[in-house]
């Protein structure tokens, strides 16, 4: 097998990881619009989320749902974590956008997606917070991302991987921010690539902003990825206050 079939498999198992930290990852029973707070929590979201201007650089393309996390894995994650939601769950009547998913390299090497979510009250954020930035999640993020690079086709295409490993790092967002760092080689046919996803949760009022970073064979940039999370948490402000 050619080192771009190989690659290409490769980014397939490391594109389900972008969607899947989305906070709507697999929920479509998203309540929407149904008040005039709904509708400005929307609007608010969709205004705030990263946009193509923000990353000038990449090709931006339609957030693909299709992709998100299987609810079978938000619930071992739930378990794993002891809870019966996780950020990766949407709040009941909480307002959402996705950013589009934007690529950028000859083989997509870089990628990158952010979504708001604006909840019906400042305790289900706070909640999301605490659990996350808790003593079980890295354990448990790797637990995850074990489970999703095992993918069926990676297999196929005889491509065996490392151990995950993870790990906190500052973010300087706001005073509710938090970023896990994993990373994973991946040995193909041809090559042996280091697999790196970032992950970064800001909370601010009832607002929950996620951003996922994917760099397979470049090193992350983690100032860059602060600037664009300032970016949104600017936009957001106190108007989810």
């Amino acid at each position: 097998m050619s080192r771009t079939r190989s690659l290409s498999v490769l980014f397939v198992a490391l594109a389900l990881v972008a969607a899947a930290c989305s906070s709507g990852s697999g929920n479509s029973d998203k309540s929407g619009g149904s008040t005039a707070t709904d509708s400005a929590d929307l609007t608010l979201a969709k205004q705030a989320v990263l946009r193509p201007s923000d990353l000038s650089d990449y090709k931006a393309t339609t957030h693909i749902v299709g992709s998100e996390l299987s609810s079978t894995l938000r619930r071992t994650f739930a378990q794993c974590m002891g809870v019966d939601t996780t950020i990766f769950d949407t709040v009941p009547n909480a307002q959402i956008a996705n950013s589009p998913d934007f690529s950028k390299g000859q083989q997509n090497q870089q990628q990158v997606t952010s979504s708001v979510e604006i909840d019906p009250t400042a305790a289900d954020v706070d909640q999301g917070w605490k659990d996350f930035s808790g003593a079980k999640t890295q354990s448990c993020l790797k637990d995850l991302f074990g489970r999703l690079y095992t993918a069926a086709n990676a297999a196929k295409a005889g491509i065996k991987y490392g151990p995950v490993h993870v790990s906190e790092f500052n973010v300087g967002v706001g005073d509710r921010s938090i970023g896990y760092a994993m990373s994973r080689a991946a040995t193909g046919p041809a090559q042996t690539i280091e697999l790196d996803v970032d992950v970064i949760y800001v909370v601010h009022d009832r607002a929950g902003m996620e951003f996922n970073f994917f760099n397979y064979g470049t090193n992350p940039d983690r100032t860059a990825e602060a600037r664009l999370a300032q970016k949104v948490y600017d936009r957001v402000g106190d108007k989810a206050a």
